[in-house]
């Protein structure tokens, strides 16, 4: 985007992170210059996912009903939205009362559930190509992992930073509620505990929804099935191509300079606007393309992780110069 724009820095200036807000202060955004924005999980299947990823993934226990409740009451699952969205240590949102001042805060929030149309309505808000939004998920339930987080001790998560040779591939069990707990889960004791949740969820969606009614939801859609069929193309090419850390047996895979990595996630290099190049020119002459360098992710205007739920920066037109990412579980 920086080359399309002929700006002097080599790239839009981003920030992504795996942080809350009120680590990096972002209530002293200049909202002027700058693009605040994230993504939003449905919360209870946020928390079951994250309970999987945790206690199962990484501590190797055993999803039984009782652990699962006594997680997702836990006071770090409590309002968790709320925790992670406040924007600076001396201002913390607690419960409900917050939704007009964090829709207020973000300039744009998508809906995990609605990824697709989500990126299509940052697309035109943004002015971005269809290049700018395509992706390959990194990782998915069923596969493996590389196992950033790979140590079982609850007191001390390290990281494990791809390329240090110390990483295990960890196997990415599916997420599922017994009968016992979809029953717990359709009870008053949860739906109160999530209710707060649940409205910022929903004021969200709705935002969404309307600014799609907005910008006429004939454009949207048309874009929807031009972006779904420029995806699904892209995928083909790249997924059989691209260097993952961890092979669809779990082997670890040397984190070699091709396979173009952020650490776990995410993807950047120069010969992403190539490997865009040729796939256009591939399309125009009716062929379908064979690119051997395929990135990680192909994004051409951020470097972003793309798995459960990522919250990524990017920036309002032309490039400014304070341009910020989140991330929500």
């Amino acid at each position: 985007m920086a080359k399309r724009m002929k700006v002097e820095t080599p790239h839009c200036l981003v920030r992504w992170n795996h942080a809350q807000p009120k680590e990096k202060k972002y209530d002293a955004l200049i909202k002027a210059e700058s693009y605040l924005w994230t993504f939003i999980r449905e919360p209870t299947e946020r928390i079951i996912s994250l309970f999987f990823f945790q206690e199962v993934n990484r501590f190797k226990s055993e999803p039984h009903d009782s652990l699962m409740k006594k997680y997702m009451m836990s006071k770090a699952q409590t309002n968790y939205y709320f925790q992670e969205f406040s924007p600076s240590p001396g201002k913390q949102f607690k419960d409900h009362t917050a939704i007009p001042q964090i829709l207020d805060m973000y300039d744009f929030i998508g809906i995990v559930e609605q990824f697709d149309e989500s990126l299509v309505v940052l697309k035109l808000f943004l002015g971005l190509e269809y290049q700018d939004i395509l992706y390959l998920s990194a990782k998915s339930s069923g596969g493996y992992d590389d196992g950033v987080y790979i140590k079982s001790n609850r007191e001390k998560l390290l990281w494990d930073f791809p390329g240090t040779g110390k990483g295990t591939c960890v196997y990415i069990v599916p997420s599922f509620v017994s009968p016992g707990m979809k029953k717990w889960l359709e009870s008053s004791t949860w739906k109160n505990h999530i209710s707060d949740q649940n409205a910022l969820y929903a004021a969200a969606y709705q935002s969404l929804d309307r600014t799609i009614e907005k910008l006429g939801k004939e454009l949207v859609a048309e874009q929807l099935v031009e972006f779904k069929r420029r995806l699904k193309i892209a995928q083909e090419i790249c997924t059989n191509q691209t260097l993952f850390l961890c092979s669809d047996a779990g082997v670890r895979t040397p984190n070699a300079k091709s396979s173009c990595l952020a650490q776990d996630s995410g993807g950047w290099g120069a010969g992403v606007d190539k490997i865009w190049q040729i796939f256009v020119e591939n399309l125009k002459g009716g062929e379908t393309p064979s690119v051997a360098n395929c990135m990680h992710r192909l994004v051409v205007t951020i470097a972003v992780g793309i798995a459960d739920c990522m919250g990524w920066g990017s920036l309002r037109p032309p490039c400014l110069t304070d341009t910020v990412a989140i991330n929500c579980e």
